[in-house]
């Protein structure tokens, strides 16, 4: 097992207020955040570049009227955690490690010290991209098959994971192509994205305050689709199925032989049924046939039916249903 759970993150000092080595003392007290880098950009070198009026329409969406040199500090936060704040652009899951650091920062100066930061590792990759530096701190992902990114989650000792459905032929006799869409469910929605360098499919993304979970991840040289579906509270998911049953889901995963995790048999059927009824128009040969290896009577597979069987799973168990998912999360 590998920590997999470091990330980098950016704040941003616009009027160059600190050193580096008076930065790295306000990290002093921290456990979880260590200095890596500090940039200096000056303005007039910044002027000649093709970047630069995006830096000051970057600037100008932070409140930064009169651009003058700015120092860019460049963090590793080796155990993060998100949790909602309210930021400039509403509420939003952020880094509280970074977050909660940069508005310290500015309380203690009454408010008189102008810093932006990061909210997550897709926000650094964009304003590291922004500032000419990606190709510094992340190298593109390209994993050679299915079965090397079930490994690569596989040496996370902090992710907790699991193929919902469809995982029947995988990862060895399946098709990767576009129209594969391997559906996750996770325990941390940006520690996968991290572990995978997956990129959002969807200009409504999660990332920054949007219900889209639907992300790429590079496999062979193709931009297959992944789902990066959470049991956390409060997220985009109890669009899909309740919170309790995502925990319980996770909780009581099992190991399938060809290398990643799957649900066990009752939380298999269980989901799939409620798919079925709640999500699709119709119910598919293929599920057809996993009711029946899991011994339901041919002649109850049919939506009145197998929604019997699942309202009685569901008041067992004292879930609740939701909603249909908004068409955006995708």
């Amino acid at each position: 097992m590998t920590n997999h759970q470091s990330e980098l993150h950016i704040i941003i000092d616009w009027e160059c207020y600190y050193t580096k080595p008076e930065f790295e003392l306000e990290l002093t007290e921290s456990s979880t955040l260590k200095m890596i880098e500090m940039i200096q950009f000056n303005i007039k070198k910044e002027q000649s570049k093709p970047s630069f009026s995006k830096i000051i329409s970057f600037a100008k969406k932070h409140n930064i009227k009169n651009l003058n040199d700015f120092n860019v500090f460049i963090i590793s936060d080796e155990s993060p955690q998100y949790y909602y704040r309210e930021t400039h652009s509403g509420d939003h899951k952020v880094n509280v490690n970074i977050y909660d650091l940069k508005t310290t920062l500015i309380r203690l100066m009454l408010n008189d010290l102008k810093l932006s930061c990061t909210k997550n590792v897709t926000n650094t990759k964009e304003y590291m991209e922004l500032f000419g530096i990606y190709h510094k701190y992340y190298k593109i992902k390209n994993f050679s098959s299915l079965k090397e990114v079930f490994d690569e989650l596989n040496k996370s000792s902090y992710l907790e994971w699991l193929v919902m459905r469809d995982f029947e032929d995988m990862p060895y006799n399946i098709n990767i192509d576009k129209n594969l869409c391997v559906k996750l469910l996770v325990n941390n929605y940006f520690l996968v994205k991290s572990i995978l360098g997956a990129t959002s499919a969807t200009d409504n993304m999660f990332d920054h305050g949007g219900t889209g979970i639907r992300n790429y991840v590079n496999i062979n040289n193709q931009k297959i689709l992944f789902d990066f579906r959470t049991h956390e509270l409060n997220e985009v998911d109890h669009y899909y199925y309740c919170t309790p049953i995502f925990q319980k889901m996770l909780n009581t995963r099992i190991w399938h032989p060809n290398g990643f995790y799957i649900p066990n048999k009752e939380m298999h059927l269980h989901t799939l049924i409620y798919n079925s009824i709640i999500h699709e128009q119709h119910i598919s040969a293929k599920n057809e046939k996993i009711f029946k290896r899991y011994g339901i009577n041919p002649s109850k597979i049919n939506k009145i039916d197998l929604k019997i069987i699942l309202h009685e799973w569901m008041r067992k168990d004292f879930y609740c249903y939701c909603d249909p998912e908004p068409p955006e999360s995708f």
